[in-house]
């Protein structure tokens, strides 16, 4: 999942964005956190405070376990 990850982290966010608009229906979709995590990943790296909100807000969406949504809360 980390090379995941990483490959993904070289796409731009609104591409990401885009990637997790599409699995808005499938909520645990397998893909989706690795999508998050990279959203995640570029908005830190670019010090992107707003992306970052709206990252951690996907995160706390698409994350099927209670302690993920918190910690990204």
């Amino acid at each position: 999942m980390a090379n995941q990850v990483d490959s993904l982290a070289s796409k731009d966010n609104a591409y990401l964005i885009e990637k997790l608009d599409a699995l808005i229906d499938e909520k645990h979709h397998p893909n989706a956190m690795i999508y998050v995590q990279a959203y995640i990943r570029n908005a830190k790296k670019e010090k992107d405070k707003l992306n970052l909100f709206y990252a951690y807000k996907e995160g706390i969406f698409f994350s099927s376990h209670l302690n993920t949504q918190i910690e990204y809360a």
